[in-house]
């Protein structure tokens, strides 16, 4: 285990031989959205980086953070103790298809960074922390949305990541679920390449239609230098205002 630091204030321990947050559990802290002292839920928390991330930033009120793996869940409770936010994090070890017998209902949001390859795509690692975090060994797409709809109250809103091969997989998860896309955001690692990455937000029971395409995301300049959207990100924990919106 090592300590990380997230920056001046959070530091969070993580597994050396497991899976570590990305650049991609920032982004989506960042995008996901919501009114102070709102109440959420997160469908695989890893070490709980975007909870406690969203803490920081945004003041929540309560967050549920589902884990399946126990380890994780041990280590999310910890970093979570350790960074001030225990009493507003509860993380919970279990599948996420065991999500109604917890019985939690009319949250304000619900957001997650699910694992992107089908167990028949991608390499298989062989670390076990590793392969479940990167694919759909215990639920998928559709597990994780009809979750979402569950625990969402009418008009709550979701929040994901994805990666551009799998879009049509998760919007037909969505709107399967009774889930409407409303925004999607394309991050792009240079300006130059294709986007490796996308962000979305939908919401539940409401009309559709109003999809909204923002500008795309770019990280990092030619010589591999964050972008000023990419360092305002990271201070802030927000994709900075609407300056991204076409």
């Amino acid at each position: 285990m090592r300590l990380d630091k997230i920056n001046k204030d959070l530091s969070v321990y993580q597994y050396k031989d497991g899976f570590c947050y990305g650049t991609d559990a920032v982004l989506l802290s960042a995008f996901t959205d919501f009114k102070k002292g709102d109440s959420g839920a997160e469908i695989g928390t890893g070490c709980g980086i975007i909870p406690i991330l969203l803490n920081y930033h945004k003041e929540p009120g309560k967050i549920y953070a589902f884990e399946i793996q126990k380890d994780y869940a041990d280590l999310a409770r910890k970093n979570a103790d350790m960074c001030g936010y225990g009493e507003k994090i509860e993380v919970i070890c279990d599948n996420i298809t065991n999500h109604e017998k917890y019985n939690i209902q009319g949250l304000d949001f619900v957001f997650s960074n699910p694992p992107y390859m089908k167990n028949d795509s991608g390499k298989l690692n062989g670390e076990i922390k590793k392969l479940v975090s990167r694919h759909e060994m215990f639920c998928g797409i559709d597990d994780i949305c009809r979750a979402a709809n569950y625990m969402l109250k009418n008009g709550g809103n979701f929040f994901a990541v994805f990666r551009p091969d799998r879009m049509t997989d998760l919007i037909f998860a969505l709107k399967k679920n009774r889930l409407e896309p409303k925004e999607i955001l394309f991050v792009q690692s240079h300006s130059d390449k294709a986007p490796n990455l996308f962000l979305i937000k939908a919401k539940k029971d409401c009309l559709d239609g109003g999809l909204k395409i923002h500008k795309p995301l770019v990280l990092y300049t030619r010589d591999a230098v964050m972008t000023e959207q990419l360092e305002y990100i990271y201070e802030n924990g927000r994709i900075g205002g609407k300056e991204n919106s076409k």
